[in-house]
């Protein structure tokens, strides 16, 4: 169990358990890490969650649902890695499964993409705004 103390602002300790549905907003015990707001190496107002698991997504409602694997997430966006180009501006829906580990919550999750880029083993990473966590 890895515990890890959430600074970095005021909003920090509420996205954290917003997510997570903790009690304690300044203290947060999952074996994930959590990439910090350190104002001289990361000036973004929420932490980012680096985890990896598998996780479902689909762009399009009337075609199946594609296997991707999350690289990290926010309270305000997430990346994820799959075998798709998804051109910036589309939605999208990211179902993330808890697993066996329950390292992450189960969360679906609706979005617009904001980059695509291909990375070195011709796989594309996406970045998406949240603009949904649904229940």
């Amino acid at each position: 169990m890895l515990i890890v103390v959430v600074g970095g602002g005021n909003h920090s300790g509420n996205i954290i358990q917003r997510i997570f549905h903790f009690s304690s907003p300044r203290l947060l015990k999952v074996n994930i890490s959590i990439i910090m707001n350190n104002k001289d190496k990361n000036r973004r107002g929420f932490p980012r969650i680096a985890v990896t698991c598998p996780v479902l997504y689909r762009v399009d409602p009337s075609q199946r649902q594609h296997v991707a694997k999350l690289v990290d997430f926010s309270a305000t966006g997430i990346r994820i890695i799959c075998d798709e180009n998804i051109a910036p501006g589309r939605k999208m829906n990211i179902h993330i499964k808890s697993g066996s580990q329950k390292t992450v919550p189960e969360l679906s999750i609706s979005g617009v993409v904001l980059r695509c880029e291909e990375n070195d083993d011709q796989k594309f990473e996406v970045s998406c705004k949240i603009s949904k966590i649904h229940r």
